[in-house]
């Protein structure tokens, strides 16, 4: 307190005089000093914060479109189809194959056999391609097996009838049933489903 007063006194002294320094600072003013100007107009770069709910909205999309269930059905529709229009070509190709063949050999295709035989493969959206041979008779008969020793044999003899040859492997007693007849293409049907062979034919 007691220098506190005498530093009062002492700058309250008409004969004090500052020193240099001190006459300086107390000359200058706070607004001679230089201030940072900011250029209001001049473009700032801001980093760009997305919302993050936004992502997994839009991954979840992506996700549903790979594994739509209708996109993938038509996908696969589509894959059959395009297997469908190859076999029957390939069909077509063999059946004029077994025509030139059966003409040097001194027979001909009959006509009826080729027709129930197209009328087989194209009553069913899809059926798988079986082997097709032409018989020493004229008919066609298109066989499907598989590596189970699973065994259909089709021969078209006109008038929509089939003459069949079945032979289906039952896995518990290790036997091998055997079938054979002539019926009408949904009776012929009818014995695949009833042997439990609609995958070793139907696509």
């Amino acid at each position: 307190m007691i220098q506190a007063r005498e530093m009062e006194s002492v700058t309250r002294d008409p004969g004090y005089l500052p020193s240099p320094m001190m006459e300086e600072l107390d000359n200058a003013s706070a607004f001679e000093f230089a201030l940072p100007v900011v250029d209001h107009h001049k473009p700032t770069f801001r980093p760009q914060f997305t919302d993050p709910l936004d992502q997994p909205v839009a991954l979840t999309d992506n996700i549903v479109q790979i594994y739509d269930p209708d996109l993938a059905l038509a996908h696969e529709l589509g894959e059959r189809a395009n297997q469908r229009r190859s076999d029957l070509l390939a069909y077509k190709i063999r059946i004029e194959a077994l025509c030139a063949h059966a003409v040097q050999e001194g027979y001909s295709l009959n006509a009826a056999s080729k027709h129930d035989f197209w009328r087989f493969i194209c009553s069913e959206p899809f059926i798988r391609k079986g082997n097709l041979i032409l018989m020493d008779n004229g008919n066609l008969r298109a066989m499907w097996r598989d590596q189970h020793r699973n065994h259909i044999g089709l021969q078209f003899i006109g008038g929509r009838m089939v003459q069949y040859v079945i032979f289906k492997r039952r896995e518990a007693v290790a036997k091998i049933s055997r079938v054979a007849g002539r019926d009408s293409f949904d009776g012929v049907k009818r014995q695949i489903q009833a042997f439990d062979l609609q995958s070793l034919v139907y696509a």
